[in-house]
């Protein structure tokens, strides 16, 4: 008895199922082919069913349509995110460990959103004062000053109001 060791393949999806993956994520084509590094024609043509989906362009076009992707959160929610750190830091005494990384994804996301320019230095600022929270002893005359310029920051960031 012979054994067969051919593998089934899976069926590749049609353009009609990779057209419905990507409205469904609410992308254009420009924008989903950008996310999987193919053109917006090659979309259209994928989707016309115009040109062989092959397994790896399905896989990336599964990928990006579930959502696995980071998205770029909204500037209200970025800005609640940086309100929350100073919050955090004013009331605790102490800044939250992660400040640093939050602070500098909340200034990479507010560029790719195009945010005011200005409160990518704010955000600087910020993250060098709550830096300074960090190191400076109890019972200090600096860190009186400190905080005092993380009032001023907290107070500040509201004029940042995103649209």
């Amino acid at each position: 008895m012979m054994t067969d060791f051919s593998y089934r393949r899976e069926r590749v999806m049609d353009g009609v199922e990779a057209r419905r993956l990507r409205k469904a994520s609410g992308l254009s084509q420009a924008d989903f082919g950008a996310a999987i590094s193919v053109s917006r024609e090659t979309i259209g043509r994928i989707e016309r069913g115009g040109e062989a989906l092959d397994r790896r362009t399905e896989l990336a076009m599964r990928y990006v349509a579930e959502g696995r992707l980071e998205r770029t959160p909204e500037l209200v929610e970025i800005h609640e995110a940086v309100a929350h750190v100073l919050d955090q830091a004013a009331v605790r005494g102490i800044p939250p460990y992660d400040y640093a990384d939050r602070l500098r994804a909340a200034a990479a996301h507010w560029r790719a959103r195009q945010g005011s320019p200005d409160a990518d230095t704010f955000l600087q600022r910020a993250q060098g004062t709550l830096g300074m929270l960090d190191v400076t002893p109890d019972k200090n005359r600096v860190r009186d000053k400190v905080f005092e310029t993380l009032r001023e920051l907290k107070l500040a960031w509201y004029e940042f109001q995103p649209m």
